[in-house]
């Protein structure tokens, strides 16, 4: 059978160290529009990445460190508020140690996020990892999904020590963002996650 006409309902992927790539999950026939939602998902969710990955390139060349200091924290909004508008998927970044408030996870999210710090504590949190999962919300079926972030060395700039951050960068942070929680990342450290939401039509209808 076409392993298409399948979703996973709760997925957690991690790479085991020698092992290759471990699945956990639980396979129902996808009559419910989960494995398009999936797909949507992954698709916005890199759509998102790579975005923001050229326009903080794009800040950190043509004026360094303060320019790029609010591309994570704002211009992520704009750029998700986008892709929502063209794909139908709502899409965010989310971080237990947000700078903006809007990126304050919410129970699910923390959830999600807790089992990625636990995988990065295991190293068993690669670029494969991601959660999908079918849940409830007011009555109606939702797929949500999330990617894990993790810090690189292009991110130190804005979130490393700020000890070792330039005096700019860090007046800014002080200025913008008085509540700031995401500084004292390492490189390889989990930063947070992309967490995206796709509505799923009602089974009752079909």
């Amino acid at each position: 059978m076409n392993p298409s006409h399948y979703v996973v309902s709760a997925l957690i992927v991690a790479s085991l160290s020698g092992r290759g790539p471990a699945v956990a999950q639980t396979e129902t026939p996808d009559t419910s529009g989960s494995a398009l939602a999936l797909q949507q998902s992954r698709a916005a969710t890199r759509e998102l990445l790579t975005s923001l990955r050229k326009t903080l390139e794009g800040r950190l060349a043509s004026g360094g460190p303060v320019h790029a200091t609010a591309v994570c924290a704002d211009t992520a909004q704009a750029l998700s508020g986008s892709i929502a508008k063209k794909s139908g998927v709502h899409i965010r970044r989310v971080s237990d140690r947000w700078r903006n408030p809007l990126d304050e996870p919410d129970m699910f999210e923390r959830e999600v996020l807790r089992r990625f710090g636990e995988a990065l504590r295991e190293t068993t949190l690669t670029d494969a990892t991601e959660h999908g999962q079918v849940v409830v919300e007011k009555g109606a079926r939702v797929f949500r999904y999330m990617k894990p972030i993790r810090i690189q060395g292009m991110c130190m700039a804005c979130h490393g020590e700020p000890d070792r951050m330039d005096a700019a960068v860090r007046e800014v942070l002080r200025s913008r963002y008085p509540d700031d929680r995401a500084t004292g990342y390492a490189p390889g450290d989990l930063r947070g996650a992309v967490s995206a939401r796709v509505p799923l039509p009602d089974p009752r209808n079909r």
